[in-house]
């Protein structure tokens, strides 16, 4: 589905908020404006983490999305007086709250607070809106939505998900330094750079090295600087880029075990 931009860099909130929205209106349907506001609100409650004090929406945008959510099924239109209002089908409802769960947080680990908020929290209302006269759903749409509301699972998602980056990042760390070790005790034992740009290679080759291997890369590097690159860089790309991030992650993950329910 093609979405507006704004729509897609933070979904997590439109998504939210359609949501919402056909919750607080129930039978009489949302307006355009209900869902703006709560675009707003919701990116409010995580200020901190966006450029302003909410996102900027413009009625344009909300419109686009709106008639496109109608137009896959995923939202009924009806004018009440001159007012077009919304509702949202069994599948929109469905897919919305799909899409909500099966992002990626890693690019704004802050989010999925607010999405572990969102389903613990309102998990059983939106459940409820199942029952509801504008909404016909089959037991097993029922079934597929409370599965897909699951705050344990999704939490255990996310833990399994960073605890993975982490382990990543810590092997990063130990190779970028163990490279650079080698590097260092072969120029100091004489070894050629080509041998020991073949060691390195062969040991530690880097997540590229399919498309550009290290032999050819250092040809493109100044040579000047290859010895510098071989010996330092790996150790002070390992202490100061992947180190702060192992240390960032394995923060966020404890304040993300400490969500867990108590036994």
């Amino acid at each position: 589905m093609r979405r507006h931009s704004l729509f897609e860099t933070h979904s997590i909130y439109a998504d939210a908020a359609l949501v919402g929205a056909h919750a607080n209106a129930g039978d009489q349907g949302f307006r355009q404006k209900d869902f703006r506001f709560l675009i707003e609100l919701f990116s409010n409650w995580m200020d901190a983490t966006l450029p302003s004090s909410s996102l900027d929406v413009h009625n344009t945008q909300i419109l686009r999305q709106l008639e496109e959510l109608t137009r896959l099924g995923f939202l009924r239109k009806h004018l009440r007086g001159r007012v077009p209002r919304y509702h949202l089908t069994p599948h929109g409802l469905l897919e919305s709250c799909r899409r909500l769960v099966t992002r990626d947080h890693l690019g704004r680990l802050e989010e999925f607070y607010f999405l572990y908020f969102f389903v613990s929290t309102y998990r059983g209302r939106i459940a409820a809106l199942t029952e509801g006269k504008s909404m016909t759903f089959t037991r097993s749409l029922r079934v597929e939505l409370e599965d897909v509301l699951d705050p344990s699972r999704l939490l255990r998602n996310q833990i399994e998900l960073v605890k993975r980056e982490i382990e990543k990042l810590r092997a990063r760390v130990s190779e970028g330094i163990a490279a650079g070790e080698l590097a260092q005790n072969g120029f100091a034992s004489g070894h050629p750079m080509s041998a020991i740009i073949s060691a390195i290679e062969k040991q530690f080759p880097y997540e590229l090295n399919n498309q550009k291997p290290l032999s050819e890369l250092m040809t493109e590097i100044p040579e000047p600087v290859r010895r510098w690159e071989l010996e330092t860089g790996p150790r002070v790309r390992a202490e100061r880029l992947w180190a702060p991030a192992r240390a960032l992650l394995e923060s966020y993950l404890s304040t993300l075990e400490a969500l867990q329910p108590k036994r």
